[in-house]
């Protein structure tokens, strides 16, 4: 079994730079479809994986993951989905996450990887990210960039819904 990412560990993960591990061109997924594109830490020694998930019935209904080290989700926004239950526990695991002990966060919302926890705690969005009503392409690139992807392969939006 693999040992849960230290809350320093993670932390450092997501401030890496990122940059694609190949030099292609991708196309954003269409309703029902997935994308996941590779990235490397500048100094090419970490691997990161960028999950783009679309959903058959509700088409506004998207996720965008950030992992480390293939298994760890350093952070998740999901958009136009079902709201979140967050752990309710007597210590909470940092400071961010105390008004929302146990609570039910609708969507927009952003899980955060917290150490022990993986990825079940979620905030809600708009305070970590300026997201843009209805834009999925949009969302994609606001969260790249919250996630420290530098420079993102070219994503061509042949579904603009």
């Amino acid at each position: 079994m693999i040992d849960d990412l230290t809350q320093q560990e993670a932390d450092a993960l997501l401030e890496m730079p990122k940059i694609p591990k190949e030099k292609r061109t991708y196309f954003f997924p269409g309703k029902g479809t997935k994308l996941t594109i590779p990235f490397l830490s500048s100094d090419y020694k970490e691997e990161f994986l960028l999950d783009i998930s679309r959903y058959e019935i509700k088409v506004s209904k998207i996720t965008y993951q950030n992992r480390a080290k293939k298994i760890f989700p350093l952070r998740r926004l999901d958009v136009d989905g079902p709201p979140h239950k967050n752990p309710f526990t007597e210590k909470v695991p940092l400071p961010l996450l105390a008004p929302y002990n146990g609570a039910d966060i609708g969507c927009p919302h952003l899980h955060l990887y917290i150490e022990s926890y993986m990825d079940k705690w979620a905030i809600p969005a708009e305070i970590a990210l300026d997201l843009r009503v209805n834009d999925l392409f949009e969302n994609m690139l606001v969260f790249s960039k919250y996630c420290n992807i530098i420079n993102l392969p070219t994503i061509e939006n042949q579904d603009p819904e």
